[in-house]
């Protein structure tokens, strides 16, 4: 193995992940440090396919915490294919999919690199978590359907310690939920999924702009799914003076307004 393939293994270590105490920023989607990667190449492996592709893949991530989607693309569009390059074209790729709130799409590249690769690749807990994340948003924004995606979106999510071996031989396995706000609305537990979405915003909003508007979108979501459609509502209109624009608030706000809380607010006037 070449030493930039040497280097890759020790770099892509970490999971793709929002939970807040695997995370430095309020950003979605993977970040260098996630990586265990230096957050700037060394000169000598700024030449290279990989420390091309990881450059881009840096500047297009501080473009999602600013904001910029159009920058996202363009940055995921630059970097070059090829084995090595590939993480970080895929991640970008996904992540401006998602900055787009394109999530099906984003859900569809994610679970395609997914086949691709297999577990022995060293990107292959990252790219686990990566499609189990954007499967979620997908299922809860109705993009792509419950059957079969919901199931295959917890097992990505599930981490070794979300199981363990009991004394009578069974293996006893965690519900994926946990750290999740929008996998407990799938499971129907509106109430939980609203005390962890707050402890999101007030996570997010140390972090990046970004990060805190998709955090009160999640909440906006959480909450509605309890029936409370004037704060989901009060919760996009604050995602909107931070983040003017944003695709993201745009794609949730149309669909809580298509929700029974909605509408059922609709049929009583």
């Amino acid at each position: 193995m070449s030493e930039s393939g040497e280097s890759f293994n020790e770099r892509i270590r970490k999971r793709w992940s929002r939970r807040a105490a695997e995370r430095r920023d309020g950003t979605f989607g993977p970040v260098p440090a996630d990586m265990g990667a230096d957050e700037t190449p060394a000169p000598s492996d700024r030449g290279t396919p990989e420390g091309r592709a990881r450059v881009l893949y840096e500047r297009a991530t501080e473009a999602y915490r600013d904001g910029d989607v159009a920058l996202v693309e363009q940055l995921a569009d630059l970097i070059p294919d090829g084995p090595e390059s590939e993480p970080y074209r895929t991640f970008a790729r996904v992540q401006s999919l998602e900055a787009h709130a394109d999530d099906a799409a984003a859900a569809a590249v994610a679970r395609a690199y997914l086949d691709r690769i297999g577990p022995s690749h060293p990107a292959w807990d990252t790219a686990r978590a990566l499609f189990g994340e954007v499967m979620v948003q997908a299922l809860i924004m109705g993009t792509v359907p419950l059957a079969d995606n919901l199931a295959a979106a917890e097992e990505a999510l599930r981490k070794p310690g979300d199981s363990y071996r009991h004394p009578s031989g069974a293996t006893i396995r965690f519900e994926a939920e946990d750290d999740e706000p929008l996998l407990m609305v799938l499971h129907g537990n509106a109430a939980k999924a609203v005390r962890a979405a707050k402890r999101l915003v007030d996570t997010e909003k140390r972090a990046s702009r970004a990060g805190h508007a998709d955090a009160l979108c999640t909440f906006a979501l959480c909450v509605c799914a309890e029936g409370d459609i004037v704060s989901a509502r009060e919760a996009l209109a604050e995602a909107e003076r931070i983040l003017p624009g944003r695709p993201r608030i745009a794609a949730t706000r149309a669909r809580v307004e298509s929700s029974p809380a909605a509408t059922m607010r609709l049929d009583d006037r």
